[in-house]
């Protein structure tokens, strides 16, 4: 985008085979699969610029409102969408003929646009004004509005066609929102020890990712697509030294030929690639689950620390039992750490032994081992 043009790249050699210069400042990008047409959208320029997909040849420009950030295209109606961040509106395009069909008011600060391929209905995000705007893909018209609640800053929007729900990376009240998108109501909305930036549906697992940063770390969360459950959480180290409206919102991207997740790290210019696997596994078995908890040291002395990785930021029943089974203290953690100095409910120095501590997850307990020596 800094460079206003848009890179060609042959998808089996990974080489670039051309570029288009013909947009000031291109931020998104959209397929016509019909029509085998690219729309780039040119947030400087406030225009879309066409490429011609057959051998890649400048088309011309749309003009649409001030300040374009993002465009989706809509296969079933064969039109694009330009959120034009800075007017708040959305223009529409025949994708068959480039032209413009109508604009339409939406929330403030449209970001992020997805397609509900089972209702035929455009989802915007409006960052500034803490909802979703519904527009009817066959009639053009703004059919309903989705509240999120005070300072949400919806950032980022994934639909899933298998349960038809929505999802919503809320990035300055570090929250991620769930939608029935049949009915266009909120399912729940759950904490974050975090900011989420991007998020992701897999479709041949069924499964969400949600990245988001905690402490100044990418991170990310896996989420069930029917039933809603945490499946796994984990902090990746990628040295992310700031957040804000320049971050990737499309960061996680999905490879199905490969089955892997990849995520973009947008300050240390680095990829993680993920199983796509992972989280899917916690439905049979604990093994990734207990990356959820952790102590140390490990055997311990005199006093440990416990650390959890759970993807909200509320606070966390521990309990601690004997290797009998039998009850010793309970923990609230506040926080993702706290300091435990290994003595039971009455304030008495535990016995060496082994003793389980058990984390109460929302989808089911984890257990760690803790050997304590004296």
């Amino acid at each position: 985008r800094y460079e206003s043009r848009v890179s060609v790249i042959d998808a089996i050699t990974d080489t670039t085979i051309t570029t288009v210069n013909r947009g000031q400042y291109p931020v998104g990008l959209a397929c016509n699969t019909e029509d085998n047409k690219i729309y780039s959208v040119n947030f400087w320029g406030s225009n879309v610029t066409v490429i011609d997909g057959n051998n890649n040849h400048f088309l011309g420009h749309i003009p649409v409102g001030n300040g374009p950030y993002d465009i989706l295209y809509n296969p079933t109606d064969n039109k694009i969408y330009s959120l034009d961040y800075t007017n708040n509106t959305v223009t529409i395009i025949d994708a068959a003929e480039d032209t413009v069909i109508t604009t339409v008011t939406v929330g403030d600060w449209p970001w992020s646009a997805v397609h509900n391929t089972v209702d035929d209905k455009i989802y915007v995000s409006n960052y500034a004004s803490d909802d979703i705007s519904v527009i009817d893909g066959a009639t053009d018209q703004v059919v309903g509005t989705i509240p999120l609640g005070n300072d949400a800053y919806p950032f980022a929007i994934a639909y899933n066609p298998q349960n038809n729900k929505l999802y919503t990376a809320n990035i300055f009240s570090s929250s991620f929102t769930i939608i029935d998108a049949s009915a266009d109501t909120v399912i729940t909305t759950f904490g974050l020890a975090g900011a989420p930036y991007s998020v992701l549906y897999n479709p041949v697992h069924n499964t969400v990712y949600c990245a988001y940063i905690s402490t100044w770390q990418d991170a990310i969360v896996v989420i069930d697509g029917t039933t809603d459950a945490v499946l796994w959480n984990c902090v990746i180290p990628s040295q992310i030294h700031g957040y804000g409206i320049d971050s990737p919102r499309e960061a996680l991207v999905y490879d199905a030929d490969e089955d892997v997740v990849y995520l973009s790290h947008y300050s240390s210019s680095k990829i993680t690639i993920i199983d796509g696997t992972i989280g899917v596994h916690e439905r049979s078995s604990d093994m990734l689950r207990h990356d959820m908890l952790k102590i140390t040291p490990n055997p311990a002395v005199r006093a440990v620390t416990i650390d959890h990785t759970l993807p909200w930021s509320g606070s966390v029943s521990i309990t601690i039992y004997d290797a009998s089974g039998r009850y010793v203290r309970s923990l609230t953690m506040t926080s993702a750490r706290i300091m435990w100095d290994l003595t039971d409910q009455h304030g008495a120095p535990l016995n060496a032994g082994v003793y389980l501590v058990e984390m109460e997850t929302g989808t089911g307990p984890v257990t760690e081992k803790l050997v304590l020596l004296r």
